[in-house]
């Protein structure tokens, strides 16, 4: 027993000499000095490392060496690449056999970022040889490869395409693999992404998705051969299998047989991969429902031909709910299968109480220039269930009521939609709407549109709100042609003034109105060039009435009769009076969209002198006292553009004016008189 403990005890001091021994010899200065310059004749960079040292404890019973805080510098950008450790682990035994076997590998934090600058060259082009060489490396030359693990945690890895304005950025990326590379190459992985994000062209398309990776696989170099054995992908809840091979690759057209499948009690972890643009409008919503979805590739790929896919997916039973509202859509229900030949949904329905949406439709050959596609589709809903499923209340809408029909068919070529075919006809009858920020609901609303690849027809659309009506029917002809598109619109809407203070807060002993306001017009021209459109317009105002506080009175006559076109505004009849002043104009105006528009107006007036004080506190102002009162009457003729041209033909009749101030050296009193103008002419 005591030469037992002899012999351990020589065992182990021989074993602290030669860890002490290597600890006074593999020093960071010499480990440094030993690995660095081969680093930096290998990669033509000065690859900067904070510190190498050797371990045997966290690799026991291994060798394991370790390099902290590595750096290579670019000469354009900031950095390369980094890394913040490396951990390498060796077994020694199968070294002597003449295999590497590293038992693991171990990377902590490397950061490396790929870039394409716009004249085509990249950040690795010094790495890559000038020229490929020919000769062909022999598979059993190599020695045989073991890593039992490989670990890289915390790895963001990116693309930046200056040329296409592409950036890929992935994230938190974390990678146990092993490998075992003999004369084939076996291979698991297990990788864990947190966030992916792609933009082009300025378009953000994919936001933090993350995925969770499984993979075994076999691949025979020399055969040519990759065996996927098991894969296993999830994406936010959405599991997908992959098996099959991939073989035959040596001519740049492989041959490949793998199946794709999917299993998921969610459908809604579809909705996980939609674009951000998008996940405002489906952030709070619960989804149910069977998922199943399978796709299998057989055959060879090359740039003349595809292989044979088949791919069925289906929806059963699915349901969707906001968070805010009570029930549900269900009834969701998907059928859709797809080959090199035919791509076709067989179904498409969902149910959210009476409300009803189905669709169906197909893609003939569709890898083909040829490729051609029919749809149809059938909406009939109940608007007054809507709150039920969509929290209307963000929409400020408190009450929503209606009858609306959809049908739509569509077809033409898939590559060429500008030039496809459709019709869809869309009524509402009963509607009616309730907003927070209106006093009155808009209601009797009824709309009949139809529209086809050759017009789109606007056949009625009425609306009314208490005592206010709307009314528009028109047409778009040639619609998907931007430079020949046409419309030709008309309407009519009549606003009763009384009733402006139950849609604006207005308080009634401040303003007061009343009156019908009744106008009507049509308009044609080219889509693209509406500001040369031709129009006809009427305005119609009968039995105006304001009373505003700040003026002592009323307002108790207003009338107008105004009629506009492309050229000329015609005012028929326009008046106001207000206790005994009155005032009123009539005459037109041509090419009042010019410098050089002409007018002809006829202008008439009576002012009474003493209800001046009610606008206006001019005795208190500047003490003057009027009374008695001035009639006058005028035609104006002219140009714009040439006021001194101007001719002005009428009359100013004053009777009985008295005026009274202080500012004044005398009184004016019991002035009567006429003054008559006759263009240059003044009696």
């Amino acid at each position: 027993m005591k030469k037992l403990a002899w012999v351990l005890g020589i065992i182990l001091l021989i074993l602290i000499i030669l860890i002490g021994g290597l600890s006074l010899y593999l020093t960071d200065e010499r480990l440094r000095s030993m690995i660095l310059p081969e680093v930096r004749e290998l990669t033509g960079r000065n690859v900067q490392i904070e510190h190498i040292s050797y371990t045997l404890f966290r690799t026991f019973p291994r060798f394991g060496l370790v390099v902290e805080g590595v750096n290579v510098p670019d000469p354009v950008e900031e950095k390369l690449a980094s890394m913040d450790g490396l951990l390498l682990s060796l077994n020694l035994m199968p070294l002597l056999r003449g295999e590497i076997s590293i038992h693991r590998l171990e990377i902590d934090r490397p950061e490396f970022t790929y870039i394409i600058y716009k004249d085509g060259t990249t950040n690795l082009d010094d790495f890559l040889p000038d020229e490929e060489t020919e000769e062909p490396v022999d598979p059993g030359a190599l020695m045989d490869l073991h890593l039992s693990e490989v670990i890289i945690t915390n790895a963001a890895f990116g693309m930046i395409d200056h040329e296409t304005e592409t950036v890929v950025q992935l994230s938190e990326l974390d990678i146990r693999s092993s490998l075992r590379f003999t004369e084939v190459l076996e291979s698991t992985m297990d990788i864990t992404l947190g966030s992916l994000d792609v933009i082009m062209e300025g378009q953000r398309l994919v936001t933090g998705l993350g995925f969770h990776l499984r993979q075994t696989s076999v691949l025979d170099l020399p055969g040519e051969n990759l065996n996927l054995l098991d894969g296993r992908l999830n994406l936010h809840g959405l599991g997908l299998t992959l098996e099959g091979s991939i073989s035959d690759w040596g001519e740049g057209e492989p041959l490949v047989d793998l199946l794709i499948a999917s299993e998921s009690d969610d459908f809604g972890a579809l909705f996980d991969l939609v674009p951000p643009d998008f996940e405002e409008f489906i952030a709070d919503l619960n989804t149910g429902g069977e998922l199943d979805l399978t796709v299998t590739l057989q055959g060879r790929i090359s740039e003349d031909s595809v292989p044979d896919f088949e791919a069925r997916a289906s929806i059963v039973d699915g349901f969707m709910q906001h968070s805010d509202v009570p029930e549900r859509i269900s009834g969701i229900t998907l059928s859709a299968r797809a080959d090199n030949d035919l791509v076709v949904i067989e179904v498409f329905e969902a149910i959210a109480g009476v409300t009803r949406l189905s669709a169906f439709g197909e893609i003939r050959d569709p890898l083909d220039e040829s490729a051609f596609f029919t749809f149809n589709g059938i909406l009939n809903a109940d608007l007054s269930t809507v709150d039920r499923y969509v929290p209307l209340e963000e929409f400020q809408i408190r009450e929503l009521a209606g009858l609306i029909v959809i049908n739509a068919e569509a077809g033409g070529a898939l590559w060429n939609p500008e030039e496809a075919e459709f019709d869809i006809q869309a009524v509402l009858s009963g509607g009616r709407i309730v907003h927070g920020e209106v006093g009155r609901p808009v209601e009797d609303i009824a709309v009949e549109i139809r529209a086809t690849h050759e017009e789109v027809s606007i056949t009625s659309a009425t609306a009314r709100s208490s005592d206010n009506y709307f009314n528009a029917t028109g047409s778009i002809t040639d619609p998907l042609n931007p430079e020949a598109a046409a419309f030709n619109i008309s309407g009519d809407i009549t606003l009763n003034l009384a009733t402006l203070g139950e849609y604006y807060p207005i308080d009634a002993d401040t303003l007061d109105m009343r009156g019908m306001i009744a106008l009507s017009g049509s308009a044609n021209g080219m889509l693209d060039n509406p500001e040369n459109a031709a129009f006809s317009v009427e305005f119609e105002l009968t039995d105006g009435y304001v009373a505003y506080h700040q003026i002592g009175q009323d307002i108790d006559e207003l009338v107008a009769v105004i009629r506009a076109n492309e050229q000329t505004v015609t005012i028929a009849d326009a008046r106001i009076r207000s206790g005994t002043n009155r005032f009123s104009m009539s005459g037109e105006v041509t090419d009042y969209m010019e410098e050089s528009a002409v007018f002809d107006l006829a202008i008439n007036g009576l002012l009474a002198l003493g209800e001046m004080n009610s606008y206006y506190p001019i005795e208190e102002e500047i003490g003057l006292v009027m009374s008695g009162e001035i009639d006058s009457g005028a035609r104006i003729r002219g140009r714009i553009d040439d006021l001194e041209a101007v001719r002005v033909d009428g009359s100013v009749v004053a009777s009985d004016v008295n005026m009274e101030s202080p500012d004044l050296l005398l009184p004016l009193t019991q002035l009567n008189g006429t003054l008559e103008f006759n263009g240059d002419d003044l009696h």
